[in-house]
């Protein structure tokens, strides 16, 4: 009879009749980590004779767990309902000594026990059981007899009420599909709140039956290139994924923006703006803040506001609705007669004051409906509404604010909880937002600020962490994004401080990646990208590459010759590559003969420029001169991300002079340029050379019209190469021209910033 031995491999060789946490729970990979956790001696058969008993309260958590086990071994397990547990299987009940959320999951040789304070700690006993199976549990075809699960009583319950994750379906829109499979992933790590961001600029995605046209018109744009974009969730959708939430203990908390983000709305009803349009659905989101919202000086705004909140509170039962806030420009209100009017007419001073006039005024419709209010922390400006839960997103500041003012507060800093920021090095990730947030910084966050008193910390309601989709066209790269980032959280959210441990976490969580690869998870491997540091010594004319990585039982192999870096053929690293001829640099990371990371590559090219002086016409910016004097000869390239390091920044023309020492042969120039228009960063609008023999007297050598791509969201390099006949030159200069920025940009009127990485000459 084949037998596998799940989670522990050698459990049943310890003499002693139980093992605490500290000494054998690395080998059981739960997370988030349980509150208690005490291994014993033995295990448990799960075959085909276990019976799964339960009492009538835990139907649902039944059928669940019987479909898990069905979908992953076949076999159709026995299902009775009972109040008493059985010899040999598993019991699922409610425990009235424990509290809500609060689960027991005892498994003895004879029989599994879960029980719970309510229905959904039940489950959470049952997601805990799920993970002490194989990862290969997660798909069909186990075909094994029996499976040995360990001995085990764990004792658990979450840190905060309120543990959620975001999605902004509004930049991209992601299907009814995926949406449940993201509910799926949210209640396999123990969370509990998915926001739901719905409306944006960029599209409106929920239908409102008495605004169609907010769906015929508002959920779609018109992307640059000419294609259309869009889509929208029905109310039928929306009921069978709120349904779908419930059965997996999960609340829906939707988001409607007001009063910013709303130019997709205003494309459909221009009347409840403060200029009455016309309005096009925004097609990028790179280009600032649109400075058309609803206009409070029109009671059109607020009869629309009341009749789309009173259809969405009809669709969500969520306690809590989310109405934005957040980055409302106030230009328009201020220029606009109708808002001066009730100005006047309320007493109130400025736009923030209006900001916080409508804030309320969506609040009192809230209340009316037994609903409450959240909002980003920019609801805190010109006066916070007195029920309001704020969502503290720029740092932790506003959090603490209304903390200390006695409001509840979810933290979800940008500094630590915005999962559309880098989680590895720029130059190996695709696309994100300017600042990193690897694994371990998402681990180590602590919701609590110190500086809060004991009352006040009990303000701290929950964490969150959001994922903005402007630069995750697909959902795809949604679940990049997302896994394993939301591991961390979960602990974060779950997990009591003193049993925290990223040493042990990152024991744990190779099995849970594994969990990932079953359920068919596009997750990120960065956490084991080997970390690569470079510097550049100009006396001897060579790049020194640093390489390290997190896990220190892991090995680090390498190529110089663009071969892939497997152990039979590559290098074992163990002291700085120095890298004085054109080289490609592949890496890897290995355990124990297998890959752990994927691998990462970065071309290195020694040229003539290598170590030369550079005399510039006009100085970088102070805030973007890269690596100092040798930044644009020192042969390491930037990558898409502008604050990389390898940059140099020119508010406006670009020119500079490189001495080669002596009289060279040379053909070619070739530069990079970035184009990030979010940053106000664009390619020039032509690139020249020119050469001399003696520094005084200089020759056109070539020049390059660069018409400014259209494409105006995301980040890339244009390489320019001029090439000319064979010459002899000392001295080298290039001249790049500011652009202007495209009509499709807010500053359009503007000249662009320049930001030029390397000068290379063959």
């Amino acid at each position: 009879m084949k037998k596998i031995l799940l989670s522990l491999s050698l459990f049943w060789l310890f003499s002693a009749c139980h093992t605490k946490v500290d000494e054998l729970s690395n080998n059981i990979a739960i997370i988030p980590q349980p509150v208690t956790l005490d291994i014993k001696k033995g295990n448990f058969e799960l075959s085909s004779a276990t019976r799964i008993i339960f009492e009538k309260s835990q139907t649902s958590n039944a059928d669940f767990l019987r479909s898990y086990l069905h979908t992953a071994t076949g076999v159709n397990f026995d299902l009775k309902e009972a109040n008493e547990p059985s010899k040999g299987a598993i019991f699922l009940t409610l425990d009235k000594s424990l509290k809500p959320s609060q689960y027991t999951l005892n498994i003895a040789e004879n029989q599994i026990i879960i029980k719970g304070g309510d229905d959904k700690a039940v489950f959470y006993g049952v997601q805990s059981l799920r993970q002490l199976l194989p990862p290969s549990f997660e798909k069909s075809g186990n075909t094994s007899d029996i499976y040995l699960l360990p001995n085990v009583n764990i004792k658990d319950w979450p840190r905060f009420p309120y543990r959620g994750l975001h999605l902004d379906v509004g930049r991209h829109f992601m299907s009814k599909e995926f949406i449940k499979k993201y509910i799926d992933m949210l209640a396999l790590h123990k969370m509990d709140k998915f926001h739901w961001h719905l409306t944006e600029g960029q599209g409106w995605r929920i239908e409102i039956k008495k605004y169609p046209k907010l769906t015929d018109i508002g959920a779609w744009r018109t992307e640059l290139n000419g294609d259309k974009y869009g889509g929208f969730y029905t109310q039928e959708d929306i009921k069978e994924i709120v349904e779908y939430a419930q059965e997996n203990y999960i609340t829906i908390i939707p988001e409607i923006e007001f009063p910013g983000h709303s130019l997709a709305a205003m494309a459909a009803y221009p009347e409840l703006s403060c200029t009455g349009g016309p309005f096009d659905v925004r097609a990028s989101w790179c280009v600032g803040l649109s400075e058309d919202v609803y206009c409070p000086g029109t009671p059109k705004t607020f009869e629309f506001m009341e009749n789309v909140l009173a259809e969405v509170i009809d669709l969500f039962p969520s306690e809590y609705i989310h109405i934005g806030g957040d980055e409302c420009p106030k230009s328009r209100w201020m220029e606009c007669s109708k808002c001066k009017s009730l100005m006047d007419k309320e007493g109130i001073a400025d736009g923030e004051e209006l900001q916080s006039y409508f804030i309320k005024r969506i609040e009192k419709v809230l209340n009316k409906h037994n609903r409450k209010m959240i909002g980003w922390d920019e609801i805190l400006e010109g006066g916070l509404a007195e029920t309001a839960t704020v969502m503290s997103w720029r740092g932790e500041e506003g959090g603490i604010e209304a903390a200390k003012m006695g409001r509840d507060v979810i933290m979800t800093p940008n500094s630590h909880m915005y999962f559309d920021y880098y989680q590895g090095n720029p130059v190996f990730e695709p696309k994100a937002f300017d600042d990193r947030i690897n694994l371990r910084k998402v681990y180590e966050y602590d919701p609590v600020p110190s500086s809060l008193s004991t009352d006040e910390k009990q303000r701290i309601i929950g964490v969150q962490a959001n994922l903005w989709t402007e630069f995750m066209p697909n959902e795809s790269q949604v679940e990049y994004m997302t896994f394993p980032r939301i591991a961390a959280l979960a602990e974060v959210a779950w997990t009591p401080l003193e049993n925290k441990s990223w040493e042990k976490f990152m024991l744990r969580i190779p099995k849970m990646m594994q969990r990932y690869e079953a359920l068919g998870i596009n997750y990120s491997k960065s956490v084991y990208t080997p970390e690569l540091k470079e510097s550049f010594d100009n006396t001897r004319k060579e790049i020194k590459v640093t390489l390290s990585t997190n896990e220190p039982r892991a090995k680090i192999y390498y190529t110089l010759d663009d071969s892939n870096p497997d152990p039979e053929n590559a290098i074992e690293y163990s002291d700085p590559i120095i890298i004085n001829t054109t080289s490609t640099l592949k890496a890897c990371l290995y355990l124990n003969g297998k890959p752990l990371s994927n691998i990462i590559s970065k071309t290195y090219e020694i040229n003539k420029s290598i170590g030369r002086k550079v005399v510039f016409g006009n100085p970088p910016s102070k805030s973007y001169q890269g690596t100092g004097e040798f930044n644009l000869v020192n042969g390491v390239r930037g990558s898409i991300a502008y604050n990389d390091g390898q940059w140099n920044g020119f508010k406006n023309d670009f020119e500079c002079t490189i001495d080669l020492g002596n009289l060279h042969h040379i053909s070619s120039v070739r530069s990079g340029f970035l184009q990030d228009l979010s940053k106000w960063i664009a390619v020039p609008e032509y690139f020249e050379v020119y050469t001399s023999k003696d520094g005084v007297k200089f020759s056109k050598a070539g020049k390059k019209d660069l018409p400014l791509p259209r494409h105006i969201n995301g980040s890339s390099i244009l390489d320019v190469l001029i090439e000319f006949e064979p010459l002899q030159a000392r001295y080298i200069k290039v001249l790049a021209k500011s652009s202007t920025l495209p009509k499709e940009h807010n500053t359009s009127d503007l000249h662009s910033w320049i930001f030029v990485d390397e000068i290379i000459i063959d």
